[in-house]
Protein backbone atom coordinates (compact mmCIF):
# COMPACT_ATOMS: atom_id res chain seq x y z
CA UNK A 1 0.00 0.00 0.00
CA UNK A 2 1.04 3.58 -0.49
CA UNK A 3 0.36 6.40 1.89
CA UNK A 4 -0.88 9.67 0.32
CA UNK A 5 2.67 11.06 0.43
CA UNK A 6 3.79 8.25 -1.92
CA UNK A 7 5.94 6.34 0.58
CA UNK A 8 5.46 2.57 0.51
CA UNK A 9 4.11 0.99 3.69
CA UNK A 10 5.13 -2.33 5.14
CA UNK A 11 2.72 -5.07 6.16
CA UNK A 12 0.38 -5.34 3.22
CA UNK A 13 -2.28 -8.01 3.35
CA UNK A 14 -0.48 -10.15 0.82
CA UNK A 15 3.17 -10.60 -0.07
CA UNK A 16 2.37 -10.94 -3.76
CA UNK A 17 3.20 -8.05 -6.07
CA UNK A 18 0.19 -5.82 -6.51
CA UNK A 19 0.23 -4.19 -9.96
CA UNK A 20 -1.95 -1.30 -8.78
CA UNK A 21 0.50 -0.53 -5.96
CA UNK A 22 3.47 -0.63 -8.33
CA UNK A 23 1.65 1.63 -10.80
CA UNK A 24 0.78 4.08 -8.02
CA UNK A 25 4.36 4.06 -6.78
CA UNK A 26 5.71 4.67 -10.31
CA UNK A 27 3.16 7.46 -10.74
CA UNK A 28 4.51 9.10 -7.58
CA UNK A 29 8.07 8.76 -8.80
CA UNK A 30 7.26 10.28 -12.17
CA UNK A 31 4.79 12.90 -10.88
CA UNK A 32 5.51 13.59 -7.21
CA UNK A 33 2.71 15.16 -5.19
CA UNK A 34 2.83 18.94 -5.02
CA UNK A 35 2.61 20.96 -1.90
CA UNK A 36 0.04 23.74 -1.92
CA UNK A 37 2.60 26.43 -2.84
CA UNK A 38 3.81 24.53 -5.92
CA UNK A 39 0.22 23.63 -6.86
CA UNK A 40 -0.81 27.29 -6.56
CA UNK A 41 2.14 28.33 -8.73
CA UNK A 42 1.24 25.74 -11.38
CA UNK A 43 -2.42 26.81 -11.34
CA UNK A 44 -1.41 30.49 -11.58
CA UNK A 45 0.92 29.74 -14.50
CA UNK A 46 -1.79 27.76 -16.30
CA UNK A 47 -4.33 30.55 -15.76
CA UNK A 48 -1.81 33.07 -17.08
CA UNK A 49 -1.18 30.95 -20.19
CA UNK A 50 -4.92 30.72 -20.87
CA UNK A 51 -5.25 34.51 -20.46
CA UNK A 52 -2.21 35.23 -22.66
CA UNK A 53 -3.43 32.90 -25.42
CA UNK A 54 -6.51 35.10 -25.74
CA UNK A 55 -4.46 38.30 -26.18
CA UNK A 56 -3.99 39.31 -29.82
CA UNK A 57 -0.91 41.43 -30.57
CA UNK A 58 -0.11 43.26 -33.79
CA UNK A 59 3.56 44.13 -34.36
CA UNK A 60 4.13 46.92 -36.89
CA UNK A 61 7.61 47.82 -38.12
CA UNK A 62 9.18 48.39 -41.52
CA UNK A 63 12.17 46.35 -40.30
CA UNK A 64 11.28 42.69 -40.91
CA UNK A 65 13.97 41.51 -38.47
CA UNK A 66 12.19 43.33 -35.63
CA UNK A 67 8.73 42.01 -36.55
CA UNK A 68 10.10 38.47 -36.85
CA UNK A 69 12.03 38.63 -33.57
CA UNK A 70 9.14 40.10 -31.59
CA UNK A 71 6.66 37.76 -33.28
CA UNK A 72 8.69 34.70 -32.28
CA UNK A 73 9.19 36.00 -28.74
CA UNK A 74 5.49 36.74 -28.26
CA UNK A 75 4.38 33.42 -29.74
CA UNK A 76 6.76 31.57 -27.41
CA UNK A 77 5.12 33.44 -24.54
CA UNK A 78 1.74 32.20 -25.76
CA UNK A 79 0.34 35.34 -27.42
CA UNK A 80 -1.54 35.31 -30.71
CA UNK A 81 0.60 37.46 -33.04
CA UNK A 82 0.20 39.17 -36.40
CA UNK A 83 2.74 41.42 -38.11
CA UNK A 84 2.55 44.35 -40.50
CA UNK A 85 5.30 46.16 -42.39
CA UNK A 86 3.61 49.58 -42.36
CA UNK A 87 1.05 51.59 -40.43
CA UNK A 88 -1.26 51.44 -43.48
CA UNK A 89 -1.14 47.63 -43.43
CA UNK A 90 -1.56 47.71 -39.65
CA UNK A 91 -4.72 49.84 -39.89
CA UNK A 92 -6.11 47.44 -42.48
CA UNK A 93 -5.48 44.49 -40.14
CA UNK A 94 -7.03 46.34 -37.18
CA UNK A 95 -10.14 46.87 -39.31
CA UNK A 96 -10.35 43.13 -40.03
CA UNK A 97 -9.53 41.60 -36.64
CA UNK A 98 -9.81 42.51 -32.97
CA UNK A 99 -6.46 43.27 -31.36
CA UNK A 100 -5.73 43.87 -27.69
CA UNK A 101 -2.25 45.32 -28.21
CA UNK A 102 -0.29 47.02 -30.96
CA UNK A 103 3.49 47.38 -30.89
CA UNK A 104 4.67 49.90 -33.46
CA UNK A 105 7.86 51.58 -34.56
CA UNK A 106 7.75 55.40 -34.46
CA UNK A 107 9.83 56.05 -37.59
CA UNK A 108 8.22 54.39 -40.62
CA UNK A 109 7.70 55.53 -44.21
CA UNK A 110 4.25 56.95 -44.90
CA UNK A 111 2.26 57.13 -41.69
CA UNK A 112 4.61 57.36 -38.70
CA UNK A 113 3.99 55.76 -35.32
CA UNK A 114 2.51 58.89 -33.70
CA UNK A 115 -0.05 59.32 -36.51
CA UNK A 116 -0.75 55.59 -36.37
CA UNK A 117 -1.37 55.84 -32.62
CA UNK A 118 -3.73 58.82 -33.10
CA UNK A 119 -5.74 56.89 -35.70
CA UNK A 120 -5.95 53.84 -33.44
CA UNK A 121 -7.13 56.00 -30.51
CA UNK A 122 -9.77 57.55 -32.78
CA UNK A 123 -11.09 54.25 -34.15
CA UNK A 124 -10.52 51.79 -31.29
CA UNK A 125 -9.48 53.63 -28.13
CA UNK A 126 -9.29 50.53 -25.93
CA UNK A 127 -6.37 48.95 -27.81
CA UNK A 128 -3.10 49.10 -25.88
CA UNK A 129 -0.31 50.70 -27.90
CA UNK A 130 3.43 50.55 -27.36
CA UNK A 131 5.71 52.70 -29.48
CA UNK A 132 9.36 51.80 -30.02
CA UNK A 133 12.18 53.74 -31.60
CA UNK A 134 15.90 53.62 -32.22
CA UNK A 135 16.10 57.39 -31.77
CA UNK A 136 16.94 58.68 -28.33
CA UNK A 137 15.34 62.11 -28.28
CA UNK A 138 13.20 62.76 -25.22
CA UNK A 139 10.65 64.72 -27.24
CA UNK A 140 9.65 61.50 -29.07
CA UNK A 141 8.84 59.84 -25.76
CA UNK A 142 6.92 62.88 -24.56
CA UNK A 143 4.99 63.12 -27.83
CA UNK A 144 4.16 59.41 -27.72
CA UNK A 145 2.89 59.51 -24.16
CA UNK A 146 0.90 62.71 -24.78
CA UNK A 147 -0.64 61.07 -27.86
CA UNK A 148 -1.86 58.23 -25.65
CA UNK A 149 0.78 55.51 -25.90
CA UNK A 150 0.56 52.93 -23.13
CA UNK A 151 4.26 52.23 -23.37
CA UNK A 152 7.40 53.49 -25.01
CA UNK A 153 10.62 51.57 -25.45
CA UNK A 154 13.95 52.46 -27.03
CA UNK A 155 15.80 50.09 -29.34
CA UNK A 156 17.89 48.17 -28.64
CA UNK A 157 15.99 46.65 -25.73
CA UNK A 158 16.06 43.36 -23.88
CA UNK A 159 13.17 40.95 -24.32
CA UNK A 160 12.59 41.20 -20.54
CA UNK A 161 12.18 45.00 -20.85
CA UNK A 162 9.85 44.46 -23.76
CA UNK A 163 7.74 41.88 -21.91
CA UNK A 164 7.41 44.16 -18.88
CA UNK A 165 6.36 47.10 -21.08
CA UNK A 166 3.89 44.89 -22.95
CA UNK A 167 2.30 43.61 -19.76
CA UNK A 168 1.91 47.16 -18.38
CA UNK A 169 0.38 48.31 -21.65
CA UNK A 170 -2.08 45.43 -21.57
CA UNK A 171 -3.25 46.27 -18.05
CA UNK A 172 -3.53 49.96 -19.00
CA UNK A 173 -5.70 48.99 -21.96
CA UNK A 174 -7.96 46.88 -19.74
CA UNK A 175 -8.43 49.79 -17.34
CA UNK A 176 -9.15 52.14 -20.24
CA UNK A 177 -11.67 49.67 -21.70
CA UNK A 178 -13.43 49.49 -18.32
CA UNK A 179 -13.62 53.26 -18.03
CA UNK A 180 -14.89 53.54 -21.63
CA UNK A 181 -17.57 50.94 -20.83
CA UNK A 182 -18.59 52.86 -17.70
CA UNK A 183 -18.75 56.14 -19.61
CA UNK A 184 -20.87 54.46 -22.30
CA UNK A 185 -23.27 53.05 -19.70
CA UNK A 186 -23.61 56.44 -17.97
CA UNK A 187 -24.44 58.17 -21.27
CA UNK A 188 -27.37 55.80 -21.91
Amino acid sequence: MLKPDCTPTVGTATNSINIAVINAWLQCLLFPPMNSTVRDQVEERNARLVMISQVHVLVVDDDSVITELLGIHLERQGYSVSVASSATDGLKQIGEKKYNLVVSDVEMPGIDGIEFLATIREKQPAIGVILMTAYHENHSRTMALRAGADGYIRKPFSLDQFSTTLERAYWNSLMRADSLDLASEESH
